[in-house]
């Protein structure tokens, strides 16, 4: 089974990972951004930080009079909380990628995870690469928002 998504992990970084980024939102590139910018060596980040990086991106996003998500989502409004953020990210972008078995979370809900065995197999340029696919999602999203 792990050789297996070992395998799926090694195509997503070619071809596949542009058709695991269809979106409907914005949440999945985040996600990776946030979690690679703020990953230790280990390959895991604290759930908060990944939560005010949201926070910021779309807060950014509708001061500089920029559309920050669809309208209904909860990025839409000023209004929106840490634990909506947290709810948000879970039930999305999150729930996604471990279905995948690709990001986990811990008990307390403290630390999201790569998973280690895809962690510890990328090189500095395989990083890079997925932040560059997710940036342009993120562009191509916008775009057509």
């Amino acid at each position: 089974m792990m050789k297996n998504i070992l395998k799926c992990w090694t195509k997503c970084l070619t071809k596949k990972l542009q058709s695991i980024m269809q979106m409907t939102c914005s949440y999945k590139p985040l996600l990776l951004k946030a979690f690679f910018r703020f990953a230790d060596d280990e390959g895991k980040a604290q759930f908060s930080d990944i939560v005010d990086y949201f926070d910021k991106f779309y807060k950014k996003r509708r001061n500089n009079g920029l559309v920050a998500e669809k309208k209904g989502s909860i990025y839409s409004s000023n209004n929106c909380s840490k634990k909506q953020i947290e709810n948000n990210i879970l039930r999305f972008p999150f729930k996604r990628f471990y279905d995948m078995n690709f990001m986990e979370i811990s008990c307390n809900q403290k630390y999201v995870y790569l998973t280690p065995k895809i962690y510890n197999r990328l090189s500095k340029s395989d990083i890079e690469y997925i932040l560059t696919v997710c940036d342009t999602k993120l562009d191509e999203y916008y775009r057509n928002v």
